[in-house]
């Protein structure tokens, strides 16, 4: 059976792709932890002092150093914490300082180990110290320690991983419970444990990047004292403060901006009544000042006064159709009547957007697509002339909506 010329360069194709897969995949498999050890205790502060000791097999590659990320953000029993770290200091296996800088990454730090002018090959050992607060729960006074010892943002395989937890001296290792898991996040996987004269020995080999190993231990209630309410309450604002700052320090804005220019002035006299609106302003003006807002009603009101004034008329036409009859009106426009007071600009524009240019008459159900592209022109008109004439200090709607924005930007 033969196939035909297309379908054989096809095949051909898949299987070179297939056969240099493998080949293409070697460099990145090249680097290797060849061991992982993590040294964990608990201070006389209640805080974890940590040292790992990284063996680091670049093998042929050419490497500036590594990238140590701990993860310090958790959630445990729905409870959100962040611990603090703070790094003591990194050496080499001949303890010689080595050179890092440490910056924040979503809910990990990340530490950069390594000097950019220094190319590395080989195997290289790198041996980190730092102190955890935070890192101790007390859940119904037990407390708990949760930590993820090497991560699982490591992008090479990891040969051997072990983490010894040094159970403090005043505590039975009868009374400590422990878990350890291993594999990806969220990982079930049991890993070893083992006992060791006051330790707990956590372990498991072949790693896989993006896999780490995470142990729990439970410590008797009372055995660890716990964090006084004054450095609870720090603590829990050192996580929340956004949510707290943000929203003190945009009420204090207001309240100065109210202080300074929002209050009435102080006049001892009582005001009197008045019952009819100020002199020379229009239906739509007027209610605009009510509420400081121009609403669709007000510019709907510039219709009546103008045909109240005599500049239009409106005729109510018969209703159309049998079944579902609707009215409909028409506006007609009229001369410009004798001895009136000029047209204010948002009338203008009212009276434009109405007739156009030229149009002498016009039916309601017409303007249904063409009116409302004029609406915030005239609206802008009558905040406008409010403005000039004194009874706003600045345009209240561009004022709403540098507060909207200013209290979005702050919160």
């Amino acid at each position: 059976m033969s196939y035909p010329l297309y379908f054989r360069r096809l095949v051909l194709q898949v299987i070179l792709v297939l056969a240099l897969v493998p080949c293409a995949a070697l460099p990145c498999l090249a680097e290797v932890i060849r061991t992982f050890h993590s040294e964990v205790a608990v201070t006389d502060q209640s805080t974890l002092d940590v040292v790992e000791k990284i063996v680091m097999d670049f093998e042929n590659a050419q490497k500036h150093g590594i990238y140590r990320i701990i993860p310090v953000h958790y959630t445990r029993e729905r409870n959100s914490y962040t611990t603090g770290l703070k790094v003591i200091g990194i050496t080499d296996e001949n303890n010689s300082p080595l050179q890092y800088t440490i910056s924040k990454q979503g809910p990990d730090v990340s530490i950069r180990i390594g000097s950019p002018d220094v190319l590395l090959t080989g195997a290289h050992t790198y041996v980190i110290h730092y102190v955890l607060n935070r890192a101790i729960n007390f859940f119904k006074g037990s407390p708990e320690i949760y930590w993820n010892a090497t991560g699982n943002e490591w992008p090479f395989p990891m040969e051997n991983v072990s983490a010894v937890f040094h159970i403090p001296n005043n505590i039975d290792p009868d009374l400590v419970k422990e878990r350890c898991f291993v594999g990806c996040q969220g990982s079930t996987i049991a890993g070893n444990i083992s006992h060791k004269d006051h330790s707990l020995i956590f372990g498991t080999e072949k790693l896989q990047p993006g896999e780490g190993l995470t142990f729990v231990v439970g410590l008797p209630e009372g055995s660890i004292k716990p964090p006084s309410t004054f450095q609870e309450i720090a603590e829990i604002l050192s996580d929340w403060w956004p949510a707290v700052f943000n929203p003190l320090l945009c009420g204090a804005l207001l309240f100065a901006q109210w202080w300074h220019f929002g209050r009435d002035p102080g006049n001892p006299h009582i005001a009197g009544v008045e019952w009819n609106p100020p002199p020379g302003l229009s239906p739509a003006e007027v209610g605009t000042l009510i509420d400081e807002s121009c609403d669709m009603s007000d510019i709907v009101s510039t219709l009546v006064d103008l045909a109240a004034r005599g500049y239009l008329k409106i005729k109510e036409l018969p209703p159309q159709g049998l079944i579902f009859a609707s009215k409909d009106y028409q506006f007609i426009k009229l001369p410009m009547p004798d001895n009136t007071a000029p047209l204010k600009q948002h009338e203008r524009l009212f009276l434009t957007a109405l007739f156009g240019y030229s149009k002498e008459d016009v039916r309601l159900s017409d303007l249904r697509y063409e009116f409302y592209p004029n609406l915030s022109a005239i609206r802008d008109a009558i905040y406008s002339s409010l403005v000039h004439n004194g009874y706003f200090s600045q345009n209240p709607s561009s004022c709403r909506n540098f507060y909207y924005g200013l209290a979005m930007f702050l919160c």
